[in-house]
């Protein structure tokens, strides 16, 4: 069975954040991209990116096109010995950057719009920082059917 387009979108956006790589002419190179918020962490695979899907919103009195809004959450972690928040920050940018490399997610998308974004620390032996930042992407279907972009 195809996918449909939501997890085209998802799957593009895996994709585009795995190439997050100095070799790429970014600061960091990401060790883990994953939808699979149940996994384990391996502290060996940080800098480690979380693809998290939650809401989606349909166009309201949609005829034979709907207008979609998907609210994805990129949860991400690094782990650093010196000044986690500027390693944080810097992880950040260079999703800031790959995310807009195709806004429009392969032709599946209309748009990708960032949304906020926050800053945590965990204090241990090594420090590790976290960040999540959100974004919307908008997208068309026809209304009946999920799996066909219009």
């Amino acid at each position: 069975m195809a996918d449909s387009i939501e997890e085209q979108i998802v799957q593009n956006i895996m994709t585009t954040l795995e190439g997050i790589t100095v070799a790429n002419g970014y600061a960091n190179t990401v060790k883990l991209v994953t939808d699979d918020l149940e996994a384990g962490i391996d502290l060996h695979l940080f800098p480690a990116i979380f693809v998290a899907v939650g809401s989606e919103i349909p166009e309201r009195g949609a005829t034979s096109v709907t207008r979609r809004e998907m609210n994805v959450m990129l949860e991400y972690w690094i782990r650093v010995q010196k000044d986690p928040r500027k390693a944080v920050a810097s992880i950040r940018a260079d999703i800031q950057k790959r995310m807009m490399v195709d806004s429009r997610r392969g032709g599946l998308a209309v748009d990708t719009l960032e949304g906020p974004s926050s800053y945590g620390l965990v204090q241990g032996k090594i420090p590790e920082g976290m960040g999540q930042t959100g974004y919307i992407i908008q997208y068309r279907t026809k209304t009946e059917d999920p799996f066909s972009t219009v």
